[in-house]
């Protein structure tokens, strides 16, 4: 019985670490995609091969590779309902959501400083939530950081549903504040409680 147990356990784990290496990888290509519209945008040069991209990428379709990256996180979904991660399914469901509709309706070639920004800012955050799944000292700044990322994330995601002005996007604002409310006053909540057990 105890080894069915230890198998069971090593099993979980490797699944853990199998999904926190592959979000990672999501994340890298998120920021790729983020310091490739700035680079542009500002006229800088960024060496091609720090970057990762999926196949057939270039910067004219890069709300297509965007996508399909924010829709690869649905696997987080998947280990929520399984119990194999402690995230929470509405949480994650919120986001995962609000960054598709945003990737498929509010992003546009003609705003890429504010894309390209908000685009990193979504790959830094993600890749510091997966580095805290797989080392939970991490905490802290997981959460500072967080409340620093976030706002200028969202003031992004605003911009650009408010930029679009279609009625779609309009509707998605709407919807959007009670959600921003939702997310943030969970990320504030574990801030504080991190800060309360560390004095």
């Amino acid at each position: 019985m105890g080894v069915s147990v230890l198998k069971k356990a090593f099993s979980l784990y490797l699944v853990r670490v199998f999904f926190n290496l592959f979000g990672m990888a999501v994340s890298w290509l998120v920021i790729s995609i983020g310091l490739d519209l700035l680079s542009e945008s500002f006229d800088l040069f960024i060496p091609r091969e720090y970057l990762f991209f999926l196949s057939g990428y270039s910067r004219k379709t890069y709300q297509n590779t965007l996508v399909i990256a924010q829709e690869l996180y649905m696997f987080e979904l998947i280990l929520s309902v399984f119990g194999i991660t402690s995230q929470c399914f509405v949480t994650s469901a919120m986001q995962i959501g609000s960054r598709v509709f945003i990737s498929r309706c509010a992003c546009t070639h003609n705003n890429r400083i504010i894309t390209g920004l908000m685009v990193l800012i979504w790959g830094v955050s993600d890749m510091i939530r997966f580095l805290y799944y797989g080392c939970p000292l991490l905490k802290k700044p997981r959460y500072i950081s967080s409340l620093i990322l976030y706002p200028v994330g969202i003031f992004c995601e605003i911009f650009l549903m408010v930029y679009m002005r279609s009625i779609l996007t309009l509707i998605g604002l709407v919807t959007y504040i009670p959600g921003i409310r939702y997310l943030y006053g969970r990320i504030r909540e574990k801030s504080k409680t991190i800060s309360g057990k560390s004095k």
